[in-house]
């Protein structure tokens, strides 16, 4: 399984050098790394022509100043891995962070995205993407796993009355349900998955 990893590049000498080194320390190494240089006028095009003369697989492309969502358009055009991975250049992951993702995809193969949690460092108050930070990750994977484990409390209820009312068989219907709250249970984060488990399997059982 072979990761694109892109990184959208503008002027950011300061910073390209730990992101780019924090990919190469992985400990998962099938990747690429596609670097798209928007018309930077520092030093940056520099240290990226180095970076790519002592790796095969970081790739460099400079293009005219565009915009960020350019940039990343242009590097899944180029991409050639079974995933693609987004990474600023001001951002550095984690050296398990490859590895984590390929396990959770080997664990469930049908899998389209993998999310996973950021931890800012340094960031501004009030930022929209703040919310994504590891604290506040945590709550919002809890509530949209409640909400969820919520509806189908509700639905499987109210199901026989609905039954009633169109004297209809949904019988494929509870499978299904059952089969997504199963799947959303089994993405959750260890410590939620402890947190929540009797919740969820109490439903589970329901018939």
């Amino acid at each position: 399984m072979l990761f694109s990893v892109i990184i959208p590049v503008y002027n950011s000498e300061k910073f390209i050098r730990r992101c780019i080194n924090s990919i190469l320390e992985q400990t998962y190494q099938k990747f690429e790394v596609i670097v798209i240089d928007d018309g930077s006028t520092d030093s940056t095009s520099k240290i990226l022509k180095n970076f790519s003369e002592e790796d095969a697989r970081i790739k460099v492309y400079k293009f005219d100043n565009s915009g960020v969502t350019k940039a990343r358009q242009r590097g899944v055009l180029l991409a050639k891995g079974d995933y693609i991975l987004f990474v600023d250049a001001d951002d550095t992951i984690n050296k398990e962070l490859l590895f984590n993702i390929w396990k959770t995809i080997e664990d469930f193969p049908n899998v389209e995205i993998v999310r996973f949690r950021a931890r800012m460092v340094d960031d501004k108050p009030g930022y929209d993407h703040e919310l994504y930070n590891h604290s506040m990750g945590y709550v919002r994977e809890k509530s949209r796993a409640t909400n969820f484990l919520n509806a189908y409390k509700y639905l499987m209820e109210n199901m026989h009355q609905i039954e009633r009312e169109y004297d209809e068989d949904f019988y494929f219907f509870y499978e299904d349900w059952k089969n997504r709250l199963l799947k959303k249970y089994n993405l959750l984060g260890e410590s939620l998955k402890d947190e929540l488990r009797d919740d969820f399997e109490q439903e589970l059982k329901r018939q």
